[in-house]
């Protein structure tokens, strides 16, 4: 007998009896080789699940009648064989010979997904079953798939599919059950974890703090990896202290710290992930403030008058999101607005500077030594270049400024038994010096040459007799001192005429300076 679930349905059922005996009772069974299980029964506490309080009588037992009706049809009533008894008090003879077997008809429910296994290494496959209790059985089948919390349809119409595309960690599968009475959907998923040997993120990595080395080494895997570290120039069993774990689902990160005491850039280290499936190594990069900061000039060398590249050179991991550039003066400094790693200037003057650059990224800052730019230019002999004589000896000084530092030469004939010297300060002119005997009846002319790459200069100093000096000023003062007197005297004439005529001329003296240090006087009337 076919029957809905959730209906209500009447089993007919009638029968016929002696006239001498008037049945009063009739009792519903399920049938059993053993037992008398209760469908209906005025002895209501001994009628079975799931018939109990969904069972009674309809029809008129004086008159034959001995339908059953139930309300509320279960599915769980599927496949009773159901029989009445007509009044099993005083009727010893039974009646389950004949019986009406309940076709309980149900749309799909308890729909779920069952699989040969929970884990599966990626790349190999699992078949899976879309299970449900439906009367009649599902007849077509949807499926469904969820990672990382997208949810998207597949391909399958079968209840039974086979998967081969698992992707690593979890991967959760849906089902949908339809029948001709109705569709239900798995209330909970399938999830199947796809193992796979560790994947070390390029993530890890190692950043410098202080004297401290600290390492991150981000893992993905399942099963869970055993995680090791290697130190370059440290026994294999090294391991860095003050180990810290993180895991997030199939995420896992570990921590730990080194101390350190040379260049790190030049430490190597290893993370080895491993678990059932495999390895991996990975090298970690160190991550640290610019090091090795320095300035470097493009040219050189440079002449005033050209332009000159400053760069600000460094080793960087992550890398540079700025720069600064600073110029010294006195006991201060100045912030110059360039913020890229390349400062153009127009050279002026032959020093500039000192210069400092620095350079920062997301773990700090590194900063430059300060670099003064000397600027290149040719020789130039001091007019405080000098020669004097003593008893015979001759000393001289040439002083030269120029960059870079030039080659002196003396030039003097009249010198013998000479000797040279040369003294350099970084910031002071070049002196270079020159002693000897002086010959007697020869020019005392004494030249100092100097030379750089960018020229060549001569200076000539006049050494003189001391005793003809001495003479020759005694006549040069009488001389000077008549020459003096007539030159008082015209002045005043010419003074008292110019007075007479009202003329307003002037009279000027220009001194001028020779190569050779030597003074003459020129009177000029203009």
């Amino acid at each position: 007998m076919k029957v809905l679930s959730g209906s209500c349905v009447d089993v007919p059922c009638t029968f016929t009896h002696p006239s001498s005996h008037r049945p009063s009772e009739i009792a519903w069974y399920s049938y059993s080789s053993t037992q008398y299980p209760l469908v209906y029964s005025w002895r209501t506490q001994e009628i079975i699940e799931p018939f109990r309080g969904r069972t009674q009588l309809s029809g008129d037992v004086n008159k034959g009648t001995c339908s059953l009706r139930i309300t509320d049809v279960k599915p769980a009533m599927n496949e009773y064989h159901l029989y009445p008894w007509i009044d099993p008090d005083h009727v010893k003879h039974t009646f389950y010979h004949k019986t009406v077997k309940l076709n309980v008809q149900d749309a799909p429910r308890s729909v779920h997904v069952s699989g040969e296994s929970s884990t599966v290494v990626v790349g190999g496959s699992i078949t899976l079953e879309c299970r449900s209790n439906a009367n009649p059985p599902a007849s077509s089948f949807l499926w469904y798939l969820q990672r990382s919390g997208s949810i998207s349809s597949l391909m399958f119409r079968e209840q039974s599919i086979t998967i081969t595309d698992l992707q690593p960690d979890q991967n959760s599968f849906y089902c949908t059950a339809h029948s001709s009475l109705g569709v239900a959907n798995s209330s909970s998923p399938f999830i199947i974890s796809g193992e796979y040997q560790p994947i070390i993120s390029s993530e890890s990595s190692c950043i410098i703090g202080g004297r401290v080395l600290w390492c991150w080494c981000k893992v993905q895997s399942l099963p869970n990896a055993t995680v090791e570290w290697r130190i370059e120039g440290r026994p294999p069993q090294f391991a860095l202290s003050d180990m810290e774990e993180f895991s997030v689902l199939q995420n896992h990160t570990l921590r730990g710290k080194l101390s350190i005491s040379k260049a790190v850039l030049h430490i190597g280290v290893t993370c080895r992930a491993s678990n059932d499936h495999g390895q991996q190594n990975h090298t970690l990069i160190i991550k640290a403030p610019p090091q090795n900061v320095s300035i470097t000039l493009q040219p050189s060398r440079v002449l005033e008058g050209q332009s000159l590249l400053l760069s600000c050179y460094n080793h960087a991991f992550p890398a540079v999101l700025s720069y600064s550039w600073y110029r010294d003066e006195g006991s201060g400094t100045v912030l110059l607005r360039e913020r890229s790693e390349n400062l153009y200037l127009q050279v002026t003057g032959r020093y500039m500077g000192p210069f400092r650059c620095s350079a920062i990224n997301q773990i700090g800052e590194g900063r430059s030594d300060s670099t003064l730019i000397q600027v290149d230019f040719a020789p130039v002999i001091s007019p405080n270049s000098t020669c004097s004589l003593d008893h015979g000896v001759v000393w001289c000084e040439c002083v030269v400024e120029s960059y870079p530092v030039a080659t002196v030469i003396w030039t003097a004939p009249s010198v013998v038994e000479s000797s040279q010297a040369v003294s350099v300060d970084p910031y002071w002119p070049l002196r270079a010096t020159l002693t000897g005997h002086v010959r007697s009846g020869q020019a005392r002319l004494i030249t100092c040459h100097a030379t750089n790459q960018h020229g060549r200069v001569s200076l000539q100093l006049l050494l003189k007799d001391p005793s003809a000096m001495s003479s020759s000023s005694l006549v040069a003062a009488g001389c000077g001192a008549v020459a003096v007197a007539l030159l008082t005297a015209a002045v005043f004439y010419w003074i008292r005429k110019r007075r007479r005529n009202g003329s307003q001329d002037n009279v000027g003296v220009e001194v001028v300076r020779y190569r050779n240090n030597q003074k003459k006087a020129d009177l000029r009337t203009t």
